[in-house]
């Protein structure tokens, strides 16, 4: 065990034993620990923790308030080394919730002085500080003491682990969905200032996104504007284009401003707020496609990637963002295991007389990956092969209300084992794969 280069510390007297853990960050592990384990619990804050340290209920205890930063880190080691010894402990788990982005650099940091650290879920914190006492008031010493417990009783569990190339591809692919979620708000505000100033170029502008459609919204945001400029000045502007946005395509917009319905503008505002509009729509677009090219970048030459592109419907977007998503093969047993990971997992909810309830998805796992497996979902399903029969399969076998999404899930929850089996065995996609599983089956074993 190596400490950081940067804290002058003595390494743990005893390195912290491997504890029973799982690979699914969305699953809760009944770890069974040796007898003297020292639970060390710590409350992430933005700039200072909360950290709560015994091996058991009767053993010394020991409380520290330390703050984000180097010095802190050295109050939380030293700490942790005076807990060991007067407890006696021969392993060490440090446990904390996973707040926003704040516990990440803590949990690097611990785990290069060689602690064995471990994340519990905000959720169960949250319902076992309620069942502490009658006093439903939240303090950091209070949640503290929270995660302890639930480490004590080993509900805990260990965040995906994503070689260096695929983290950052992961963080760049959660950029891209933040500037998408950013233009498609910057889309419907830009669709709602022209159903006020100009109304029929929604209905002639059906991609908004098209540059030409930019650049002449930039240009031209009302009809005021347009006919400002005169006929020959405005078709002047647009000369020179071709296809189906040619010279005869913009004289029909010149007569559509001039019969407009369109709210006047005497102040300029509208043209303004179209204008503004229209670039900050442009800037979001290009902005989410330098996320999408630089993960691409740090994914396309890696195997995996290219057995993904087998599978007929995966493009490279939804390559990239799968990828992304996606944890190891290596460090999963089974392709159910990605099914919890991505939060597909079926729960059922019944309680008394409701039983007419079906199950549903857990939604407990990764949001972004459930979100590309819905977007590969409806690509592959295009494409004549099992993942189309088992759409239309599970169509007739669930109709009525919410088929569609039902059957859609199904696929997702295909796809998912079909690309861990894909990558597990380092092979292309076979479309007969299932076929050859039922044929091997079928076969009479031997008994003997």
């Amino acid at each position: 065990m190596t400490a950081h280069p940067s804290i002058a510390v003595d390494p743990p007297a005893n390195p912290p034993a491997g504890a029973t853990t799982v690979t699914s960050s969305a699953a809760v592990v009944l770890a069974s620990s040796p007898a003297k384990t020292l639970w060390v619990a710590v409350d992430i804050g933005k700039r200072q923790h909360e950290a709560y340290m015994a091996s058991s209920a009767q053993s010394p205890r020991r409380r520290l308030r330390f703050r984000n930063h180097r010095q802190g880190l050295r109050q939380l080691h030293e700490a942790i080394q005076q807990a060991q010894s007067a407890c006696q402990a021969d392993d060490i788990v440090i446990g904390m919730e996973p707040s926003g982005a704040y516990w990440k650099a803590l949990y690097e940091q611990l785990q290069a002085l060689g602690y064995r650290v471990v994340l519990v879920h905000a959720k169960a914190v949250k319902h076992n500080r309620e069942t502490h006492g009658d006093n439903p008031s939240k303090t950091d010493r209070k949640d503290a003491f929270c995660v302890w417990d639930l480490l004590r009783q080993g509900k805990y569990f260990t965040p995906v682990k994503r070689d260096p190339e695929q983290a950052a591809a992961y963080r760049m692919m959660r950029h891209y969905e933040d500037s998408r979620k950013r233009s498609d708000q910057i889309r419907n505000q830009l669709r709602v200032s022209l159903a006020v100033a100009f109304p029929e170029l929604n209905e002639r502008f059906e991609d908004l996104s098209c540059k030409t459609a930019l650049s002449f919204l930039e240009k031209n945001p009302t009809p005021g504007k347009i006919k400002a400029l005169g006929p020959q000045r405005f078709l002047h502007r647009w000369r020179g284009r071709r296809g189906p946005m040619g010279r005869k395509y913009f004289e029909d917009l010149y007569e559509l401003a001039k019969s407009s319905i369109g709210v006047a503008d005497p102040t300029g505002c509208l043209a303004l707020e179209i204008q503004a509009q229209a670039g900050e729509f442009r800037h979001a677009l290009e902005v989410q496609q330098r996320w999408f090219e630089r993960a691409e970048e740090l994914l396309a030459s890696r195997p995996d990637y290219q057995l993904v592109r087998t599978i007929p419907g995966i493009g490279r977007k939804l390559s990239v963002g799968l990828l992304a998503c996606l944890a190891p093969a290596v460090d999963f047993r089974y392709g159910k295991q990605w099914v919890k990971l991505a939060g597909l997992d079926l729960r059922l909810f019944r309680s008394g007389e409701s039983t007419h309830k079906l199950p549903k998805i857990s939604r407990h796992g990764l949001g972004l990956l459930r979100v590309w497996l819905y977007y590969a979902a409806l690509n592959v399903i295009k494409y004549d092969g099992p993942f189309r029969e088992l759409y239309e399969r599970r169509l007739k076998s669930s109709p009525g209300r919410g088929a569609k999404p039902r059957a859609l899930m199904a696929v997702a929850d295909k796809l998912v084992r079909v690309i861990f089996a894909m990558l597990r065995d380092q092979r292309p996609y076979d479309p007969r794969q299932d076929q050859h599983t039922a044929d091997r089956y079928a076969v009479p074993r031997r008994t003997t």
